[in-house]
């Protein structure tokens, strides 16, 4: 009910409904479950839960349920673990993470997806947007990735589609949740400052387009929201924290060594670097241009690497010709609205960064996710464009028609799994390259770090696996 207060009541030329928004918002949150429980196995081996680097998600889960705050990696965010911290001692480490971090997040991206596809242009384009997730295994294989990524991402979608609406609809009820949205961002991890530029330029422009009194709430609340933010930063951060460099570093130098090849980074691997909410903002320059030195310094020998070509070749090259067609589609459907078109190339231009960054050095999945998650959005405009379903403007009897073919296809399977289904089969990963490695958090199977934690969980009576997920029985055991 919350959201659908925040949602207009109605708009000149396009006569939205509180329970026409009822119905788009009951869309999407069933389609979230509908890729929870369904989608996301069809791209992973039977009751697989993926994980990057898990241990170090695991222990800060764990530490933060005992209390231990000053032992949580330097690499993770602390705000990030809290909740999974406070969960571990009930449900287990693989269910804390995925009711703590996995699935808030999911749930965000698919409302901020919805909410962001129907500011750009329909109700049509938004639960055609939120239908679209299923459509790529990097971005629905986040269901069952037991990690804090989800949070990150969906948080970035919900804060990029509040402040798009923003745009279109500028008054409070949209600029103070997108500003508290934004705020989050580097709270969850040193890297979410990166997501923060695009809302902040969106709702900049939904502020000028605002009325005096929205305005002024706006601005004490984007002032207050990145206030708070900025000394959460301090709890939220040890205070040897890895920051946006030296990750940057480590994700490089993981290229180059899984290439074989050699670089000469001049920024060290570990600590140091600009981190939110103990660093001088003052210093923020310099760390672009560390960044900038970083990506020169990676030899172009790396694009060329099995990793890399093996990852292109499964994950992005597929998607090119979809994405360019549905990209002209939505920048035709949204030309006679100057301000919308605008938003549309702001909110999407950092995803195409992402997976054009990404897609040069690894293209693994994990990476490519965060950005391939802006691309449902232009799938979303697009279908809607070509539909001809922009409310207000003409009503397509066959409306529903389009969205309930959409439904079709998505659900046959018709259209190919680009890729996904054996990068990330546990059975399959041994024979990946090195930088493809994704790691399988079943009893059992996952890395020593947490295997202290699994057996005490099986110690106390717990399966020591998840109970959401559960490892079926193999044949012989």
């Amino acid at each position: 009910m919350v959201l659908l207060r925040l949602l207009p009541a109605g708009a000149a030329g396009e006569g939205p409904s509180r329970r026409g928004e009822a119905f788009g918002v009951l869309a999407a949150l069933g389609v979230a479950a509908w890729n929870v429980a369904v989608v996301g196995g069809w791209f992973l081996a039977p009751s697989t839960l993926t994980a990057s680097d898990f241990t170090q998600y695991c222990l800060a889960a764990v530490d933060m349920g005992r209390g231990a705050v000053e032992d949580v990696a330097t690499s993770r965010s602390r705000f990030a673990a809290w909740l999974p911290g406070r969960l571990v001692g009930s449900v287990g480490v693989l269910d804390a993470l995925w009711l703590g971090s996995t699935l808030p997040g999911v749930l965000l991206l698919h409302l901020g997806t919805y909410l962001w596809a129907r500011a750009l242009h329909s109700r049509a384009a938004g639960i055609a947007a939120v239908v679209a997730i299923g459509f790529f295994g990097p971005v629905v294989t986040m269901s069952r990735t037991v990690t804090f990524y989800p949070a990150l991402v969906g948080c970035t979608a919900m804060a990029t589609g509040l402040a798009v609406a923003s745009v279109r609809w500028p008054r409070a009820a949209f600029l103070v949740p997108a500003a508290i949205c934004t705020a989050l961002l580097p709270l969850l991890d040193v890297r979410g400052l990166l997501w923060v530029p695009a809302p902040l330029v969106l709702m900049a422009v939904g502020v000028v387009r605002a009325g005096w009194r929205a305005r002024i709430v706006a601005v004490v609340a984007l002032v207050g929201a990145f206030e708070l933010s900025w000394y959460g930063g301090r709890y939220a951060y040890a205070p040897r924290a890895q920051g946006i460099e030296a990750q940057a570093w480590f994700y490089a130098d993981e290229a180059v060594r899984s290439a074989g090849l050699e670089a000469e980074f001049r920024y060290p691997p570990v600590g140091g670097g600009f981190v939110w909410g103990r660093s001088d903002e003052r210093t923020l320059p310099r760390t672009v241009a560390v960044l900038r030195e970083i990506s020169a310094a990676i030899p172009p020998g790396v694009r060329d690497a099995r990793a890399a070509t093996e990852g292109r070749s499964r994950n992005v090259v597929p998607l090119v010709p979809l994405a360019g067609v549905a990209a002209l589609a939505a920048v035709a459907g949204l030309f006679r609205s100057p301000l919308r078109l605008g938003a549309f190339v702001v909110s999407v231009a950092p995803y195409a960064v992402m997976v054009a960054q990404a897609a040069a050095i690894i293209a693994h999945p994990r990476y490519l996710g965060s950005g391939l998650a802006g691309l449902p959005v232009v799938l979303g405009v697009a279908a809607a464009a070509l539909g001809g379903l922009d409310a207000g403007v003409r009503r397509a009897p066959w409306r529903e028609g389009v969205l309930l073919l959409w439904f079709v296809v998505l659900s046959s399977r018709v259209l190919p799994q680009w890729g996904t289904s054996h990068f990330l089969d546990v059975h399959r990963h041994a024979d990946e390259a090195p930088a493809s490695v994704v790691l399988a958090a079943r009893a059992g199977r996952h890395q020593e770090g947490c295997s202290f934690q699994m057996m005490k969980e099986r110690a106390a009576g717990g399966a020591g696996d998840s109970r959401l997920f559960p490892t079926p029985d193999e044949p012989g055991r």
